[in-house]
């Protein structure tokens, strides 16, 4: 294996601690999450790409997922969204020659969090529908909100990720 290989799963292997770790550092109430444990796995991607970044995002959520709640038929449920936000990120890093501009940032990583989103109120829905705690006014207001915290958190992550990403390059 080349150096640049090892480089690249070492920090591949850091950013998935490291997002398992800021899963367990989110404020949680009810079916609403608030974290940052998908960052890592966007500077995965933005870095190395879709393998990376979904892979960071499979093993990082997987870990916290397993630890926190142990192993149940609905954990690929709540991994999925991460997968897919690395996937998502590291496609569109790539076909940018992982070089985005300010524009792009705004774009994809707005575009991303509300993927994400999506992707965890279906989860949510389904959950919801299996364990008896749906209720669709209490469905309304937590994906209302959960839209609100993407969008918060997207506008966060497009004013730090690019110092982040430029400095990593190096």
């Amino acid at each position: 294996m080349n150096s640049s290989k090892t480089r690249q799963l070492v920090i591949d292997a850091m950013l998935a601690a490291i997002c398992a770790v800021l899963g367990y550092l989110a404020f949680s109430s009810n079916n609403l999450k608030v974290s940052f444990e998908g960052l890592p796995v966007i500077i995965a991607a933005l870095l190395f790409g879709p393998v990376s970044g979904g892979l960071v995002g499979f093993v990082g959520i997987f870990i916290y997922q397993v630890v926190r709640y142990g192993l149940m038929l609905s954990t690929p449920m709540w991994v999925l969204p991460y997968v897919v936000s690395g996937v998502f990120l590291g496609v569109v890093a790539k076909k940018k020659d992982f070089n985005l501009s300010k524009k792009d940032y705004w774009i994809y990583i707005i575009a991303n969090e509300l993927l994400v989103s999506i992707i965890n109120s279906i989860g949510v829905f389904i959950d919801g529908h299996a364990f008896g705690y749906y209720t669709p006014q209490s469905y309304a207001i937590s994906t209302l909100i959960r839209f609100a915290i993407a969008l918060l958190k997207a506008v966060l992550y497009v004013q730090i990720l690019p110092p982040i990403i430029n400095t990593l390059k190096k």
